[in-house]
């Protein structure tokens, strides 16, 4: 996950805000929650924080993969910010580089 970055016509404070706004929503480590079709807990993936200002996983095996096209939902905890989606399915997934979510 990543915030959009600004435009090219950001002054100096905007930028200065959202970078320290990234570094707060998206600089701390959490976890991926795969929920099925029946609000179950299908599994917990760590996600750590990068010098990127991203939220990543570490190398998934394929079976892994195939649990995040499976679930029905995902969600995103970190200690600053929640983010719940619905899966995209297999069909989707490869072709997004970032999952669209929606902030709770």
């Amino acid at each position: 996950m990543e915030l959009a970055p600004l435009g090219s016509d950001a002054s100096g404070e905007e930028e200065t805000a959202y970078m320290k706004n990234k570094a707060y929503y998206f600089g701390a480590q959490g976890t991926v929650i795969l929920i099925d079709e029946m609000d179950k807990e299908l599994k917990r993936v760590p996600i750590r924080a990068t010098a990127r200002g991203t939220l990543e996983t570490g190398r998934l095996a394929r079976e892994e993969v195939k649990s995040f096209t499976d679930a029905s939902r995902i969600r995103v905890e970190t200690p600053r910010v929640v983010f719940d989606t619905r899966a995209l399915g297999a069909s989707g997934l490869h072709l997004m580089p970032k999952l669209p979510c929606a902030t709770s």
